[in-house]
């Protein structure tokens, strides 16, 4: 997943500078939620089942401002429905952090998520 904004990383990049590689680490608290659904729109409400940590939240290397977050997507808790015609997405992310909340629609394979 790629977000803008997530704040200040370690070590500090000044702004309007590509990101160092190896990569500069977001600071502060961050989370996320998941949500299979039929259509999973961003701008819909889903009740998360499920919750986790970001395995890796910083500065895309090479990029000017763009994170970039790094997570497993969990297993379904029950059957699920494939991506085709209009349902363009079934998981529906959310990222929780430091007053924002940022997320992103994604498909994934019924029996791909084990």
């Amino acid at each position: 997943m790629y977000a803008f904004g997530l704040g200040p990383t370690t070590p500090l990049v000044p702004e309007g500078q590509p990101a160092p590689n190896p990569p500069a680490v977001a600071n502060g608290s961050f989370s996320l939620s998941f949500a299979y659904t039929s259509g999973a729109d961003p701008a819909a409400a889903a009740t998360p089942f499920s919750a986790a940590h970001p395995l890796f939240i910083g500065l895309t290397p090479g990029q000017v401002g763009l994170y970039q977050v790094n997570f497993r997507v969990p297993p379904p808790t029950g059957p699920i429905s494939g991506c085709d015609g209009n349902d363009q997405a079934n998981l529906r992310v959310i990222l929780h952090g430091q007053g924002t909340i940022d997320t992103a629609s994604i498909c994934v394979a019924p029996g791909a998520a084990q």
